[in-house]
């Protein structure tokens, strides 16, 4: 689409990915009001907005053909949309939501897993109407593109071909991270002969036999990747462009925003749950740690990269 109106220029393409993560920084600090309503003040939405706008990996990220930076931005407007939706009970802003994440879940599927939190809060408030408009909006959104795959492929494919991580995250030599030479089954054959959704299937049929035949070693690859996860001392700097000075620059930036994202989020998170237990905000701080909880679950199963933890 930005190729089909401005020509195949990569400038157009960081313009607009620059917009939107400004947007995704501006809109921390609606939601930040919602969910921190007891305790907000404006310096809280500041440096929500700040850690978005400033944060060095997502600057990074934003200069390159990556699909992060226009899923982070559909994720967080879904989220905004549903923060509305607590602020104001309007059955169009749970609709937006529901819109704005099947977006979100075209662009990378895992963001299937976010909905989990949001229909469980739904269903604690007894809004049978809001849970049924979110899940209307959501499933027509992704319909055009699940009718096309039919059409064309003859299988119901909602979203991407991306089943074969279970292979590619799981088989003897597996690292927890992706590894672009993975080997191929035997089985399989020549899979040059087989369509992307053939090879993807395969894969995914391997990958699901090698868990249940070694489930001990799936287990220690969970861990691993959980570890990865985690790690502050993976930064997000390891790509072809970056050289020397530069090189060093984006790794130190990266180290001391991953501590501050994930040590000092961590307390964050624990402080704003004993705040929440004593006002009996329970329902509200689940459902952001929710999001929080959710965002990790789908990847460390598979394979885990830096840049999956965004």
């Amino acid at each position: 689409g930005v190729y089909t109106i401005f020509g195949h220029t990569y400038e157009a393409v960081w313009i607009i990915q620059a917009m939107l993560l400004g947007m995704t920084a501006f809109l921390m600090f609606p939601i930040s009001k919602v969910f921190f309503r007891e305790e907000w003040n404006p310096i809280i939405g500041i440096v929500a907005a700040f850690c978005i706008g400033f944060s060095p990996d997502l600057i990074t990220v934003s200069a390159m053909l990556m699909t992060e930076t226009v899923f982070l931005f559909l994720v967080v407007l879904g989220i905004y949309y549903v923060s509305r939706y607590i602020e104001k009970r309007s059955y169009l802003c749970i609709a937006g939501a529901g819109v704005a994440l099947a977006g979100a879940a075209l662009t990378r599927s895992n963001v299937l897993f976010i909905l989990i939190p949001i229909i469980l809060f739904l269903w604690y408030h007894k809004d049978k109407k809001a849970i049924i408009t979110f899940l209307m909006c959501f499933v027509f959104a992704i319909l055009p593109w699940t009718i096309r795959n039919y059409i064309v492929h003859g299988d119901i494919r909602p979203f991407n071909a991306a089943l074969a991580l279970i292979h590619v995250g799981n088989h003897d030599g597996a690292t927890g991270e992706l590894i672009p030479n993975y080997p191929i089954p035997e089985s399989i054959g020549d899979h040059t002969l087989l369509s992307q959704l053939e090879f993807d299937k395969a894969l995914r049929d391997v990958g699901i036999a090698y868990i249940l035949e070694n489930p001990l070693q799936f287990i220690r690859l969970t861990f691993l990747r959980i570890s990865i996860y985690a790690s502050i001392a993976r930064p997000f700097a390891f790509w072809p462009h970056l050289h020397g000075i530069w090189f060093m620059i984006t790794a130190t930036a990266s180290v001391f925003y991953a501590s501050a994202m994930i040590v000092l989020g961590s307390m964050g998170g624990i402080l704003f749950w004993k705040n929440a237990v004593l006002k009996k905000t329970k329902e509200k701080a689940l459902l952001l740690l929710g999001f929080l909880v959710m965002t990790p679950i789908p990847v460390i199963f598979l394979i885990v990269e830096t840049r999956y933890r965004f």
